[in-house]
């Protein structure tokens, strides 16, 4: 016995909401693709030790993450925990030691007079990157990543900076791996 299906599908889909307007957040990977890539430069490195560790820190930032930044909206500009700016009053280095990553990950000359800023939901990996205010109200935050900061280097943390990150502990680089 054959069994007829009456049923057609619609052949669009409509979302009466839309995205730009509605979400608090936008991520913005398309204006610096390489924020994916990993340096090692003076006492800084983003390389990790392996495929797994790799693997871990991605789902980190792909399933805990980004959902928090997402639900922070502006929030994000009053220095919520774990998510600050990087200053020349704080500590000079820092943001220096980050303008040095940007530049070289990205092969540009970073605009200087851009805020950056370091964030994470408070485990150790932190995604440094710059934020602006934008949308039609300017009622949205758009945050462009620049680069993971995944040993938690840029300040520095001594709950997360106890394991080995020489160049032979830390060489895997995932755009060399999969580029």
């Amino acid at each position: 016995m054959e069994i007829n299906n009456t049923t057609h599908p619609r052949n669009t889909v409509i979302n009466n909401v839309d995205v730009k307007s509605h979400s608090k957040t936008i991520i913005d990977f398309s204006k610096y693709p390489n924020w994916t890539h990993s340096t090692r430069i003076g006492n800084f490195t983003n390389q990790l030790k392996n495929e797994k560790e790799c693997a871990k820190n991605y789902y980190i930032l792909v399933s805990k993450l980004f959902p928090f930044l997402q639900n922070q909206g502006g929030d994000l500009f009053t220095g919520i925990n774990h998510c600050h700016l990087l200053n020349d009053s704080d500590d000079k280095k820092y943001r220096t030691q980050a303008i040095n990553i940007i530049e070289n990950i990205h092969n540009v000359k970073f605009d200087k007079s851009l805020e950056l800023w370091q964030l994470s939901y408070g485990q150790g990996i932190r995604l440094v990157g710059a934020m602006v205010k934008g949308g039609d109200n300017n009622n949205q935050t758009i945050i462009y990543p620049l680069f993971i900061d995944h040993h938690h280097l840029i300040y520095p943390d001594k709950n997360h900076n106890q394991k080995d990150l020489s160049k032979k502990a830390c060489k895997f680089c995932p755009q060399d791996k999969y580029h």
